[in-house]
């Protein structure tokens, strides 16, 4: 199952977009049968979030967090960073929530990018699902996200 919150408004057709984009992830990856949850929220909630867990008082662009057993783990994108991480690269909105998910739901799997090596692989995987997901490789070159 995949469930969708959201404390802000979010663009039309981003709920579709997250569902159809994991929905794909979870088929991929063979684990139709595990359950994610995405909450879409404001900077305050991305801050005491990265604050208390990351112990970084600044906004981020997506937070990850595992779960166990069924529950393979929970994103939470924060919109108006998404959005101006979109403007700024000059990619669509539905290319950076994409990524954003992607992105995530790898780190949901247990890929990390603290490191050059990890980060270098994450990318290559990441870069590769987009593609297969219709992104096309003039906006997956912008696609290595800001908040490592």
């Amino acid at each position: 199952m995949i469930d969708v919150g959201k404390e802000v408004p979010v663009p039309r057709g981003a709920i579709k977009l997250t569902k159809n984009t994991l929905k794909f992830l979870l088929s991929k990856f063979g684990l139709e049968n595990k359950d994610v949850s995405v909450y879409f929220c404001n900077e305050r909630t991305i801050i005491d979030l990265n604050t208390q867990y990351r112990f970084n008082e600044e906004p981020t662009d997506v937070l990850s967090f595992t779960g166990e057993g069924d529950f393979l783990g929970e994103i939470i994108i924060c919109v108006p960073v998404a959005l101006r991480q979109a403007e700024e690269s000059g990619v669509d909105w539905q290319v950076e929530f994409a990524m954003l998910i992607v992105h995530s739901f790898l780190h949901l799997l247990g890929y990390d990018d603290e490191t050059e090596e990890g980060f270098a692989e994450m990318v290559e995987v990441q870069n590769k699902l987009l593609k297969e997901l219709g992104y096309e490789e003039s906006s997956i070159g912008r696609l290595i996200p800001n908040s490592r």
